[in-house]
């Protein structure tokens, strides 16, 4: 398991780790990812498959009303020609979800649970899936509901991907800080994929890169997170150029170290970017796209990584020369 994984295995985190770092060749995983936690509420212990199902399907077809392409298999084909089917209204929800029942969970339900290898947990039934206490603690947690939009951001990312049917090293992820949004340019033309927020906050486990305070992704919360520069944008004109808006360089802040009082335009701490550099090879330990656009932003090799970063490091210390470093308000987590 990764440094990642060990650092604070609470029970968010644990299911953080499933779905950033499991392996995707379809949608499944975030499919059952979402509907568990929208099952957590049930007050029987045993969900009966069928009512797994109906909620695990109905993820599944509303993603391939976008994104037609939601797996790396073709074995996986009929099931998403069915749901395509479903959204046009060619057959019914009970036949949807009946073949769901007899075949969209063969693989899943057991390979879910497990990262690099490892099993974390399962309860399977032959009549149904088995809820944890631990899953309806999670989803009572307050931060619990911050996981459902990381889900379905992970799964824009990689479904993007995969419809575009392009060689994973040219899948470059751009951000809009406009509109808060990671992008790719495709036909000439920019278009949105998913909240920047909800891409990067699990990487972070729901805390401030910089001082790890508690930030949220909900809208119209307090602590709502920043999508801050790791360096600041201010260098954009003294060298580093349009590379200073990448993937790379952004991180998740809460109010206080973005504001101008704060960080503004100083250089973070050496043990800082030591964090930069970690956050960013999860990135790269995590699946496509968010791996290419990194390595493609910052080189191949972890010691052209590290070059790129110490490089960087000392062109913004000569020209900004201010270091900052907050006072942590939290424990460590990343």
């Amino acid at each position: 398991m990764t440094k990642f994984h060990l650092i604070e295995p609470t029970l968010e985190n644990y299911y953080r780790g499933i779905i950033l770092f499991g392996a995707n060749v379809a949608s499944y995983k975030f499919a059952l990812g979402k509907s568990l936690i929208e099952l957590a509420g049930n007050s029987d212990d045993l969900v009966p498959i069928e009512e797994l199902a109906e909620h695990f399907s109905t993820h599944v077809a509303d993603h391939v009303s976008h994104t037609p392409k939601q797996s790396t298999r073709n074995t996986s084909v009929r099931y998403f020609d069915l749901c395509e089917r479903y959204n046009q209204k060619k057959t019914t929800k009970d036949e949807l979800v009946s073949f769901t029942v007899k075949n969209a969970f063969n693989d899943v339900i057991d390979r879910f649970h497990i990262i690099n290898g490892q099993e974390v947990d399962k309860r399977k039934t032959n009549k149904g899936i088995r809820l944890t206490n631990e899953l309806r603690q999670l989803v009572m947690e307050q931060n619990g509901s911050d996981l459902t939009p990381e889900i379905e951001s992970r799964w824009r990312l990689v479904e993007t991907a995969w419809g575009l049917r392009l060689s994973r090293n040219i899948v470059a992820v751009g951000h809009d800080f406009d509109n808060q949004n990671l992008i790719i340019n495709q036909n000439n033309r920019r278009k949105n994929i998913t909240s920047s927020r909800n891409a990067l906050n699990g990487y972070q486990r729901g805390k401030c890169f910089f001082c790890y305070d508690q930030i949220s992704i909900r809208h119209n919360d307090p602590c709502i997170a920043h999508v801050d520069h790791f360096f600041p944008h201010v260098l954009k004109s003294m060298g580093i150029g349009e590379l200073i808006n990448g993937v790379w360089n952004l991180v998740l802040s809460c109010s206080t170290c973005n504001g101008t009082g704060e960080k503004g335009a100083k250089v973070p701490s050496l043990a800082l970017l030591k964090r930069l550099s970690s956050r960013n090879e999860y990135l790269i330990e995590s699946n496509h796209p968010l791996k290419e656009t990194v390595i493609l932003q910052t080189g191949k090799s972890k010691q052209t990584r590290h070059d790129f970063l110490e490089e960087t490091y000392n062109t913004a210390l000569a020209s900004l020369i201010n270091v900052w470093n907050p006072e942590p308000k939290g424990d460590p987590t990343f």
